[in-house]
């Protein structure tokens, strides 16, 4: 890859270089604790970039060869080493993944979003959850699915996709074919966003906003693995910078539009949380052309306040109709919150309530909602491995991510 000779370049400020006692020297990353080796030539090269340095002078002040230099500065770009100087750079320092030992689903490991072609889907946790006790857990989400993935050895890259219709729990003409072209373009994996338990709501929903425009920019798809579902609003957020008008697929128990005596005390400047998003998202985000919510049910929405965008499936009436999303011009967002399912299959959630979706009924909603559609983004949340020791709830969950990146055309 070639860059422009006065493009400038600096060092990430995440960045530890530290002599090692063989005259090599290894460089740390603090915030998500990677470590490189570089020789001494490599290092003092990334040590040119302490300031902003333009790409010609750093290499003309180099002991590098010229036919090995972009090799090096490509390398340290690519490891989030040295950052391209731009209007966004500070907030870019953010930016911190922890790269997954094996991918999910034999994916690619994604390194820079520079280096992916539009229309790839993009996965990456964000193991973020407030200290509320039925969520605290949705932080090991993310992990267990790749875990657990791992233990049965799926590799969608190396198995027939057209396997999965034999092997979950779908109806005989139900296809894979939108995942598996999917599959064909290339499934990326960044691994996990790294948010420390203690650091604060804002800030974690900041470098999830940012992942998200940083994927959409590149025209990737993003699949992001929750975390509760307070991590849609900066999804939402990111995506609303991007299109003037787009519809939203929330399955979900809970419509998530609750305000407690807590928020009353915030008043306007009420912070998301797991149990409000859709709230603060119907009115922060003029360009969601409306939300529909599938799956509600028990006593928790008896009082429930719909908006005008708001369009309401109860889980005892799923007749839905092609009227739910009628401009079929516009793009779709899909989330889905894993207490739509019946806590049978999936006890392992927050917020678990009686009945619910079986696997096959979620299959059907998110093919027959979804057709025709473009898709802009995906996100599943609220599995909380904590609450089911038995396991079931993340194999479930494995089921229903792969329904879920089958969405759209």
């Amino acid at each position: 890859m070639s860059y422009c000779a006065d493009s400038l370049w600096v060092l990430s400020k995440a960045i530890e270089i530290n002599a090692s006692a063989d005259g090599k020297y290894a460089l740390q990353h603090r915030l998500n604790g990677r470590r490189f080796e570089l020789d001494q030539r490599s290092a003092d090269y990334a040590r040119l970039f302490s300031q902003q340095t333009r790409l010609l002078d750093g290499q003309q002040q180099s002991n590098l060869a010229t036919d090995t230099v972009m090799t090096v500065h490509q390398y340290l770009v690519n490891n989030g080493i040295l950052l391209p100087v731009d209007a966004d750079l500070d907030t870019r320092q953010l930016l911190s993944f922890s790269a997954p030992t094996v991918p999910l689903f034999g994916a690619s490991r994604c390194l820079n979003f520079n280096q992916h072609h539009a229309g790839q889907l993009c996965l990456f946790g964000a193991p973020f959850a407030a200290s509320f006790p039925a969520t605290l857990g949705c932080r090991q989400a993310s992990s267990s699915l790749r875990q657990y993935a791992q233990k049965i050895g799926i590799n969608l890259h190396t198995s027939p996709v057209r396997q999965l219709a034999n092997l979950c729990q779908v109806p005989p003409d139900y296809s894979f074919r939108t995942l598996q072209a999917r599959v064909d373009a290339g499934l990326l994996d960044c691994g996990d966003l790294q948010i420390s338990p203690f650091e604060s709501a804002a800030l974690a929903q900041q470098k999830i906003a940012l992942t998200w425009r940083s994927c959409l920019a590149k025209g990737l798809v993003p699949v992001m693995l929750g975390g509760d579902h307070s991590v849609t609003y900066p999804a939402l957020q990111a995506v609303s910078t991007q299109h003037p008008a787009f519809y939203v697929l929330h399955l979900d128990a809970h419509s998530d539009t609750y305000w407690s005596g807590t928020d009353q005390i915030y008043g306007d400047a009420v912070p998301p949380h797991h149990a409000n998003f859709m709230a603060l998202a119907l009115r922060d985000f003029p360009q969601i052309r409306q939300v529909v919510q599938v799956g509600l049910r028990g006593l928790a929405n008896f009082n429930l306040p719909e908006s005008p965008r708001q369009h309401v499936i109860w889980a005892n009436d799923l007749q839905i109709g092609p009227a739910v999303f009628p401009d079929p011009t516009l793009p779709i967002y899909i989330t889905l919150d894993l207490d739509v399912l019946d806590p049978i299959w999936l006890p392992g959630t927050g917020e678990a309530l009686p009945g619910g979706l079986s696997l096959t009924q979620l299959a059907l909603l998110l093919r027959d909602l979804s057709r025709h559609r473009r898709v802009i983004g995906l996100d599943m949340v609220e599995l909380n491995p904590t609450l089911d020791d038995s396991g079931r709830s993340v194999k479930t969950a494995l089921e229903a991510l792969l329904l879920l990146m089958n969405s759209g055309e």
